[in-house]
């Protein structure tokens, strides 16, 4: 629903091939589960805990991800044009309407991304209002 809303949505680490790398575990506990199932002895814990084990596989993976500051692989697509519009620019100042012209990308959208990249200090900002500028932050990881 919200990607049909137009969220960004960003692949990170895919749940289904987590678990099809685990499969022959994952029919396992969905075997066992599926003949307690309806009984009085119902027992849900293996699947439980495979799911948590998948869970837990994934946030590793982000984890590594971040530690590498690959941070590229956590971009929307929208995002990413627009980071590859900054490092194109090598440093030099830009605006946000310098942005919108190289990339077509509405107004709206390159503010929120310009917000999401001074969080994570990828850019600074110079200035205030509209003379506002921004640049490419440097640090080693860049």
């Amino acid at each position: 629903m919200l990607l049909r809303s137009g969220y960004f949505f960003t692949k990170i680490t895919s749940h289904e091939q987590v678990i099809e790398s685990n499969k022959a575990e994952y029919y396992k506990v969905l075997n066992y589960t599926q003949t307690t199932w309806k009984t009085d002895h119902e027992d849900l814990s293996q699947w439980i805990l495979f799911f948590l084990r998948i869970v837990k596989i994934q946030a590793q993976k982000v984890i590594e991800i971040m530690q590498k500051d690959n941070f590229e692989q956590l971009l929307s697509e929208k995002q990413l044009i627009v980071w590859n519009c900054i490092l194109r620019l090598q440093g030099t100042e830009f605006s946000r309407k310098d942005i919108i012209a190289a990339t077509g990308i509405t107004a709206v959208t390159v503010e929120s991304i310009i917000k999401k990249f001074l969080n994570m200090n990828k850019i600074m900002r110079l200035g205030q209002g509209r003379a506002t500028r921004y640049r490419q932050a440097f640090s080693p990881n860049i």
